[in-house]
């Protein structure tokens, strides 16, 4: 439950962020961009960002794992399967929460995106 909600958060947070790029979008089609081109764009961005907050994640997961482990009697050690099926999991919908607006966003035509600029 706690998981979904988390991911659910993650989610609208991602996703209201790349809805308030649409007036760059719309400019870029403007200037004669294509549609994957601005999907493109808006992806390759949010994969810089996924990466970067993965791979702290991950440290910062690593790190709690070794802390708990040293105040428990006989600790289990760290599943790497867990933590892979994690990243993938939280990967994929990142990926889905900036590919949804994205596609959106490159929809929109550029002269009604630019009047309400």
């Amino acid at each position: 439950m706690n998981d979904s909600l988390s991911k659910g958060c993650f989610f609208c947070t991602l996703a209201s962020a790349i809805t308030s790029i649409k007036s760059r979008s719309a400019s870029a089609k403007a200037l004669g961009a294509r549609h994957s081109a601005v999907v493109a764009m808006i992806l390759r961005e949010t994969g810089l960002l996924l990466a970067a907050g993965l791979m702290a994640d991950t440290v910062l997961a690593a790190a709690g794992v070794q802390l708990i482990a040293s105040r428990l009697y006989r600790p289990a050690p760290a599943d790497p399967v867990a933590i892979g099926a994690a990243v993938a999991m939280l990967a994929g919908v990142a990926l889905l929460a900036a590919w949804v607006p994205a596609h959106r966003a490159s929809r929109v035509d550029p002269l009604i995106a630019l009047r309400y600029e």
